[in-house]
């Protein structure tokens, strides 16, 4: 009898898998020039296999997909399952939700039984897209999967779908070209005999993917066709570089970025990379800043605005325990020490499935939004709410702290728009800022208490690195 229960941990449906490889396999060739590399050793390895692929756009699974010869089941976030005439499609493709950033103890006995069964899952491991490009670091979860499950590790390295789609420009996709490569990274005798850190070590270098430096490596650059290439730009690139005021950078023109108090311009070209407009003679006379850092890209650019906070992080010099929760007023926004800066916001507690049914105490007001500013400190973020009225008296709700450190340093957002902040051990909070551009701000100061970016890995092939000496007997 044929299993209908589809998308809780077994392999997706092969007649509509074959039939959506088919249709998309001709499209993505006429729109991205796709044509991934295979390697060969992946038609002839039978058994459980983790694919790990890095993430840059929405595209990424289809991209994965075309790029293997099984079928492929994907984990992709809970929040998908719940547009409901979508729920049948995402059943038959057999995909496996699972709660961002958290421990999901049902989606992980979903992907060790479609291990088990001899099922290849399809995980990307910076569990969100990235911002400008380069990659993000992730922990060595993925390798602790296989080696339990004894699978193999199969890599997907996707190049040029950044600008093809980038995440902090909302609208469709632009056509250009995109590739990927696919190789058997690491077999389940490798897993066993290997130490988890050389694991992680070659697992991290293969999936280090820059879309600068492999734009830079192209013999003719790759351009990607779009009308307005500066749509939503300075919801990434806020700050300018010779002023290093924040909120300064505005879009002017078709591809044009200038900053509104020192009038510093850039373009960004069709191909994804930045180059210096020079200002009119007038305005060189005028200018008494000193000169500017010349990007070159976007991820420069980028990592730079997370430098200048690091530094003032540096330059703080607090010790990085949780404060006690400060009074209301001023006070409540000084907490320990002056804020670094401080955004006004509003925050909602976000419910979760657990907690639908049973409603905790926090989630009293979960449904309405609480105003007030958000202060950034050396160790966290804090909350202080604004005094509204109940009835005839008026109400204080509590002021919420959000600790950062390394281990959540890479905040989920969606730019220009929101993000999402973790009180210590309690719940998910929705935080919008009143200005757009004070998302990514929050975002790069919650980055900056990562050590650093990843080193792109080179453009050709990484080298497998050789299994430690065994010894004798």
């Amino acid at each position: 009898m044929r299993n209908t229960d589809r998308g809780s941990g077994n392999r997706p449906d092969p007649v509509l898998y074959s039939r959506l490889k088919r249709l998309a396999a001709p499209l993505f060739k006429a729109l991205f020039r796709f044509q991934p590399r295979i390697d060969p050793a992946l038609w002839a390895y039978q058994g459980p296999a983790v694919v790990a692929a890095n993430h840059c756009t929405f595209m990424d699974p289809v991209l994965v997909a075309l790029s293997l010869p099984q079928p492929v089941s994907f984990v992709g976030m809970k929040a998908l399952t719940r547009f409901k005439p979508l729920q049948p499609f995402f059943n038959h493709m057999g995909l496996i939700p699972k709660q961002q950033f958290t421990l999901d103890l049902p989606a992980l006995k979903a992907m060790l039984r479609l291990l088990r069964q001899g099922g290849w899952l399809g995980v990307f491991p910076e569990a969100q897209r990235s911002l400008d490009g380069s990659a993000l670091p992730f922990d060595s979860s993925l390798i602790h999967l296989a080696r339990r499950s004894h699978a193999a590790i199969i890599t997907v390295r996707i190049s040029g779908a950044y600008m093809a789609w980038p995440r902090w420009q909302r609208g469709g996709f632009h056509p250009g070209q995109i590739e990927a490569e696919a190789r058997l990274l690491l077999t389940p005798q490798q897993l066993q005999q290997w130490p988890v850190e050389v694991c992680q070590a070659q697992l991290v270098r293969e999936l280090a993917v820059s879309f600068a430096a492999w734009q830079r490596h192209q013999t003719i650059p790759v351009r990607y066709r779009q009308l307005w290439p500066n749509r939503h730009l300075s919801d990434l690139l806020e700050q300018c570089p010779r002023c290093h005021r924040h909120a300064a950078m505005r879009a002017s023109g078709r591809d044009g970025l200038t900053c509104r108090f020192c009038h510093y311009r850039v373009r960004l070209r069709t191909d994804g990379l930045l180059y210096q407009v020079p200002a009119p003679a007038r305005q060189q006379q005028r200018q008494t800043s000193g000169a500017a850092r010349p990007f070159s890209d976007l991820e420069q650019w980028h990592q730079w605005q997370i430098a200048q906070w690091r530094q003032q992080l540096l330059a703080a010099r607090l010790p990085v325990t949780p404060a006690p929760p400060a009074a209301a007023g001023k006070q409540a926004v000084s907490g320990r020490g002056s804020p670094l800066k401080v955004w006004p916001v509003k925050v909602k507690a976000l419910e979760s499935e657990a907690d639908r049914n049973r409603k905790q105490p926090w989630l009293a007001c979960s449904g309405a939004w609480q105003r007030g500013l958000l202060a950034a400190f050396p160790d966290g973020l804090r909350f202080s709410p604004q005094e509204h009225q109940v009835g005839l008296r008026s109400r204080q709700p509590k002021p919420l702290f959000f600790p950062l450190s390394a281990a959540n340093a890479h905040l989920v957002c969606r730019t220009g728009l929101e993000l999402r902040l973790q009180a210590g051990t309690g719940p998910l909070w929705r935080c919008r800022p009143r200005r757009r551009q004070a998302v990514i701000q929050l975002v790069d100061f919650a980055a900056a208490f990562s050590p650093g970016p990843v080193p792109p890995a080179p453009s050709e092939a990484v080298a497998v690195l050789k299994p430690p000496p065994v010894a004798p007997g």
